[in-house]
C-alpha cells in the first residue's frame, strides 16, 4: 500500500502517535505563509485524519512510531535537490517514507515486507553508473595526513592511502549518507552501522565506510542493496540479542 501525504496531513498521524517532532530526516514546512492560514491547515489536517480513519495508514505510522529498527537517509545532488527517506521495521513489517524534494515537500508512505526494505530503499536513489576506480582501502589516519597542500596526490605508484584522498576530493555531482540504527521503544536509537555513497562528476558512484580504516568501492544498485541489507539484518539480530530492556547499554 501506498499513500501520499501533505505535511500537514502526516503531522496529524504523526501527533495523534503522542510524540510533536517528525523523525529525522524527515521534515515538516507549513505551506502557509500567515499564523491563521497555518493554524486553518493544521485543523483541517485533523479533521481530514477523524473523519477518514484508514486502518492500514495507521498501522503504517504505528510501524514508523514504534520502530525497533529505522534507516535514515539524506541526499544532496549538483542540480539543488535533496533525498529524505526514513524505513522502519516492526516485527516483519516496515514502511519506508520518502519526502518530496522542496521546502514544502508531500512524504510518500509505502507498506512493505521488512525483507524488501533495503531494496525500496535502493530503488529511491537517482541512478549512476558505478564508479571506474578499483576499490581501496587505507587507514583513516593515513588518508588525512595526505590532506596537506604539499603531498603529490597524482603520481600513478601513489600508495593506497593517496589515491583514496584524491578519489575522495574529486568534483562531486551527488553524495548521501545512511544510518541503521535500532531501538527499544521507537524513541531511543542506538546506532548500527553508517555507510555513505558519493557520485564522482563524470565518473559514477561509490560506496564508502569509515572507521580505523577508510573503505570505497564502485557501487551498483545490487551492492547498496546487499550492504545495506546486511546492515538492516544486523541491526535486527542486536535488536533481538539484548532485548528492548538491555538495548540502551549497548553502544554502535
Amino acid at each position: 500500500m501506498r499513500w501520499r501525504l501533505t505535511p500537514d496531513r502526516f503531522l496529524a498521524l504523526w501527533t495523534a502517535t503522542g510524540l510533536d517532532e517528525i523523525p529525522f530526516p524527515l521534515r515538516y514546512r507549513s505551506t502557509a505563509l500567515w499564523e491563521d492560514e497555518h493554524a486553518a491547515n493544521l485543523e483541517a489536517a485533523h479533521r481530514w485524519r477523524r473523519t477518514n480513519p484508514d486502518e492500514r495508514l495507521t498501522a503504517a505510522i504505528a510501524t514508523m512510531r514504534y520502530a525497533e529498527v529505522a534507516v535514515e537517509v539524506y541526499g544532496q545532488f549538483s542540480e539543488g535537490s535533496e533525498l529524505r527517506l526514513r524505513g522502519c521495521i516492526r516485527h516483519d513489517s516496515a514502511v519506508l517514507a520518502r519526502q518530496d524534494p522542496g521546502r514544502a515537500g508531500d512524504l510518500v508512505v509505502t507498506a512493505t515486507a521488512a525483507h524488501t526494505l533495503a531494496e525500496a530503499v535502493v530503488q529511491c536513489l537517482p541512478g549512476a553508473p558505478p564508479g571506474t576506480a578499483p576499490a581501496l582501502s587505507a587507514p583513516t589516519a593515513e588518508v588525512a595526513e595526505f590532506a596537506r597542500p604539499t603531498q603529490v596526490l597524482r603520481t600513478a605508484q601513489a600508495p593506497p592511502a593517496v589515491r583514496l584522498r584524491r578519489l575522495l576530493t574529486d568534483p562531486r555531482s551527488g553524495t548521501g549518507s545512511v544510518r541503521v540504527l535500532c531501538s527499544p521503544d521507537g524513541l531511543n536509537f542506538t546506532p548500527v552501522t553508517d555507510l555513505g555513497w558519493f557520485d564522482v562528476a563524470g565518473d559514477g558512484r561509490y560506496l564508502f565506510r569509515t572507521g580505523h580504516h577508510t573503505h570505497v568501492c564502485p557501487a551498483t544498485p545490487e551492492l547498496l542493496r546487499d550492504e545495506l541489507a546486511y546492515a538492516v539484518d544486523e541491526a535486527r539480530e542486536k535488536r533481538g540479542r539484548v532485548g528492548a530492556a538491555g538495548l540502551r547499554w549497548v553502544h554502535g
